[in-house]
């Protein structure tokens, strides 16, 4: 596998851990279900697309500087996201613990994506989502800062 699939393979897995976080978190708290459940269906959407760019890769080569990089990073990002998902299976949190764990997996996560994909010109459907992606996971943060606020947390 090349380096650029690697990457990808890597935050196809960050997307499918946080998703499987936010299911955990609808399942405890009962009164941020919906919230969390829209955001595990988001997560596991930006796999689907992570999923296709990889496929796309390897027909078509995707530029380096469109991935998510450099590796050390995402699979710093990657131990940091299973950390809490355990934490998160122990069960033992709060809700405000709950919204501050998607906050910092929401930063995390769109700081390690935000790369000069934003700012590339294109036409291309596959780099497009992928655009969508990382703007999808700045939103996340701001939807977590509102819904907390609703609860007064």
């Amino acid at each position: 596998m090349d380096e650029i699939s690697e990457r990808i393979e890597a935050c196809i897995a960050i997307e499918k851990t946080v998703a499987e976080i936010y299911n955990t978190f609808s399942n405890m708290f009962p009164e941020a279900m919906a919230f969390f459940r829209e955001l595990s269906r988001e997560e596991e959407d930006h796999a689907t697309i992570l999923s296709v760019a990889k496929a796309y890769h390897n027909v078509r080569k995707l530029p380096a500087h469109i991935v998510p990089g450099p590796l050390p990073d995402i699979y710093g990002t990657l131990d940091r996201v299973r950390s809490i998902r355990e934490r998160a299976r122990s069960g033992d949190i709060t809700l405000k613990e709950a919204m501050d764990m998607a906050a910092e997996i929401e930063d995390t996560v769109a700081e390690n994506y935000l790369q000069e994909t934003l700012m590339a010109e294109t036409e291309d459907r596959v780099i497009l989502n992928l655009k969508k992606l990382l703007i999808e996971s700045r939103t996340h943060g701001q939807k977590i800062s509102e819904f907390r606020a609703s609860l007064g947390i």
